[in-house]
Formats: C-alpha cells, structure tokens, sequence
C-alpha cells in the first residue's frame, strides 16, 4: 500500500466516524491494518 493510498483511507476512516458510519469506518481501518504497517496513536484511537 503507498503511502497515498494509506492517507486516502485514514482520510476516509475520519469522515466515516464524524458521520457516524462506523462499518465503513471499520471498512477503511481494516484496509490501513491489512499494510502490516504500526499504527500512530491517531489510528489506534479511530480503533476504539
């Protein structure tokens, strides 16, 4: 995953939960964890 790709779902992870569409919030998070890259604090947090 590029690293462009990985802000375009981040992006679409934090519209998702201030509308409140917290299964396509999950949806983009689950692209961003499927990079086996470490999460930030920032990504973490959008888990809980």
């Amino acid at each position: 995953m590029t690293a462009n790709t990985r802000e375009e779902h981040l992006y679409m992870a934090k519209i998702t939960e201030q509308t409140e569409r917290f299964e396509d919030m999950l949806d983009a998070m689950n692209k961003v964890v499927a990079a086996n890259a470490d999460l930030t604090v920032e990504e973490r947090n959008l888990l809980s």
